[in-house]
């Protein structure tokens, strides 16, 4: 082998691997960027007017207009509807309602198109706000459910005091009881315009008017924030179908409460959220949002059994900056009668990590013929206001030993099953011979089951009857002493309530790897090779 040939195969062999590498990898096919005019009526559409890229159904891109009806641009850096695709397949550009025009897509396409759009209805203006709150609440009134063909690009808003607001929304603060009537005109691209109003009721502060519910669970002074949670009362802004809560600058370690209207927003069938109060881990600003409904929140599963109304709230700031959260929520006579529960049987329910939990809940009184409860959380997610109640029994029973000697132990154990919806405790009695030897109160969860044990040590011969509860375990014979080997006297003793083993054969020793990988077997052939080229390199000089 001459010596050029030598250097090609090393070469050759270090190369290839790369090779290989980068002929597996093929980059995508680069985006269509399209660009240009809309025009509605024959007129420059103006800015705001939402134009959808739409293929094959899906929409892949969407921008909207600036001033004088520009799509994007042709510049390099302006902006541009970028849509991703492949060869064959076609580009519709969506305005409103209207699919104006299709084009075939190509990658790198750099395109501009105008569009044209004819718009002769007017909108349909929609405002969502509660028709009744107490006085000194503030209400958004939202008008971001108005529809149009094309798209509304407008919304100017009269208040009671006959001031004008511009956006989709307006918060308007009602210090005063009475009737009240707040308005919206909303324009459409092609300056049609359509009014519609809102009216609602502002009651005496404290006297709860509700639209919501079968009672009014309003407060009295009872239900009210402390005063030291009131300094740093947040602004509460209530919406058809939600509350909007912001706390400013809360202190660490600092209580404070929100307290809510009964509207339909926090309340249900004669269930109520009326307040929350959270601290925080450090001085922070906390948002939240929210929401009731007798219906599940999507993304969650049902509870099960027994749920009264659900509660959504979402926070602004990480679980660990905030402290512990309390609830205070209230339940009518009549929706417990209607659900067959006693005020005992309410609790509040929170789902986190994928699985509901049952919260500490405590009656907290009763105002009008409404139950005050209170429920803390460590944190802020989906929540459940149940009437469930426990069914905790004794499933079985069993002896560890049907036959001892005098002096030695049996274990003597139970299985409790709670076929309830809520978490719940029993207390068992360990009975030998119609005597209680002892007792264990078990907590079982709901729907749930647990094992508790006990030692027994006979200090007699004979035959004993062993139960727990009113459930057999078994008989136990009990022989004299030295008929075998008996262990040290032991004196009747009582093992965890829950002796549950982990499931699974135990854990054998970790295998440890060879130390040979595809990637090192592959660096050591390289070398191999390169110094079998150096070797025939100096024998053929030699």
């Amino acid at each position: 082998m001459s010596r050029r040939v030598a250097i090609v195969v090393v070469i050759g062999l270090v190369l290839a691997p790369l090779a290989a590498t980068g002929a597996a990898a093929t980059p995508p096919s680069p985006p269509a960027a399209y660009y240009g005019d809309v025009t509605v009526n024959g007129e420059s559409a103006p800015a705001g007017v939402t134009v959808e890229a739409v293929v094959d159904g899906e929409v892949r891109a969407s921008l909207t207009t600036s001033e004088g009806g520009a799509l994007g641009g042709a510049g390099a850096f302006d902006e541009k509807l970028v849509v991703e695709g492949t060869a064959g397949e076609n580009v519709t550009f969506r305005v409103g309602d209207h699919a104006v025009k299709t084009v075939a897509w190509e990658s790198g396409a750099h395109e501009q198109v105008s569009l044209s759009v004819t718009d002769g209805a007017a909108p349909t203006p929609a405002v969502s706000a509660p028709d009744s709150v107490p006085a000194g609440t503030t209400v958004r009134f939202d008008a971001t459910g108005s529809t149009d063909d094309v798209g509304v690009v407008d919304y100017e808003w009269t208040l009671p005091d006959g001031t004008t607001v511009a956006g989709t929304t307006a918060d308007v603060t009602f210090e005063q009881a009475g009737e009240y009537t707040v308005s919206i005109a909303v324009t459409d691209a092609a300056g049609n315009t359509e009014t519609t109003a809102a009216s609602i009721t502002v009651t005496d502060a404290g006297n709860g008017g509700s639209n919501a519910g079968d009672s009014d669970p309003g407060g009295s002074d009872d239900s009210s924030p402390a005063d030291d949670t009131s300094e740093h009362a947040p602004d509460v802004v209530v919406g058809e179908n939600a509350v909007n809560v912001a706390f400013t600058e809360l202190p660490a370690d600092t209580p404070a409460t929100a307290v809510f209207a009964n509207t339909a927003a926090t309340s249900a069938n004669g269930v109520s959220l009326n307040e929350l109060t959270l601290s925080t881990t450090r001085e922070t600003n906390v948002t939240l949002d929210v929401s009731a409904s007798e219906s599940v929140p999507a993304g969650t599963p049902a509870v099960g059994s027994g749920s009264l109304l659900y509660l959504n709230v979402s926070e602004s700031v990480s679980e660990d900056a905030l402290g512990e959260v309390t609830f205070g929520f209230t339940v009518s006579e009549k929706r417990l009668a209607a659900a067959n529960a006693d005020p005992s049987e309410v609790s509040l329910w929170r789902y986190h990590d994928g699985e509901w939990a049952q919260l500490d809940t405590q009656v907290a009184g009763q105002t009008g013929d409404a139950y005050r409860f209170n429920a803390t959380s460590p944190g802020l997610s989906v929540f459940a206001v149940r009437a469930a109640s426990a069914d905790v029994s004794v499933e079985s029973a069993d002896l560890g030993d049907s036959s001892v000697t005098v002096g030695d132990s049996v274990a003597v154990s139970a299985t409790l099953v709670n076929d309830g919806a809520a978490n719940g405790s029993a207390t068992v009695p360990f009975v030998v011979d119609g005597e209680t030897i002892t007792e264990r109160t078990v907590m079982v969860p709901a729907n749930g089951e647990r094992t508790v044990s006990v030692t027994y040590t006979p200090g007699s011969e004979g035959t004993y009857d062993v139960r727990v509860g009113n459930v057999s375990a078994g008989t136990l014979d009990v022989t004299a002493a030295g008929t075998t080997d008996a262990p040290d006297d032991q004196s009747t003793t009582a093992a965890p309530d829950n002796q549950d083993q982990p499931d699974g054969p135990p854990t054998g020793p970790t295998r440890e790897p060879s130390g040979f990988s595809a990637t090192s077997v592959a660096a050591v052939g390289l070398i191999v090779a390169a110094v079998l080229g150096l070797f025939l390199l100096a024998r053929r000089r030699a």
